[in-house]
């Protein structure tokens, strides 16, 4: 038989995760919440710059938003973390585009 492997440095320990979510709790900001900051901020951003933004109706996608610049469309979808240091607290949202097929011109 094999023996259990030992948990990796790297992994956060639960207390810690709790932890982390208690003092989000605290601030009032939820899970949900600041992943809608998250979006709302990549919308901002997105549409600031001149592309145009969509999103799917419902829940049940792999992509938060279809954006679309020029003849290029991608389907983006958009994470959102909160890192506590010390007494400050930074929040940071990415959005990784994933490939989509190029959308259909109506030739009328």
């Amino acid at each position: 038989m094999r023996k259990a492997k030992a948990a990796s440095p790297r992994r956060t320990r639960a207390s810690r995760e709790n932890s982390a979510r208690k003092a989000a709790q605290a601030r009032g900001l939820g899970i949900t919440r600041r992943g809608d900051l998250g979006e709302v901020a990549f919308v901002h951003k997105a549409m600031s710059l001149g592309y145009v933004v969509a999103k799917p109706y419902g829940q049940m996608h792999r992509y938060d938003f279809m954006v679309e610049g020029g003849n290029k469309l991608w389907r983006v979808q958009v994470k959102t973390s909160t890192c506590m240091r010390t007494a400050a607290i930074s929040s940071a949202s990415s959005a990784s585009p994933t490939a989509a097929p190029s959308p259909t011109r109506n030739p009328n």
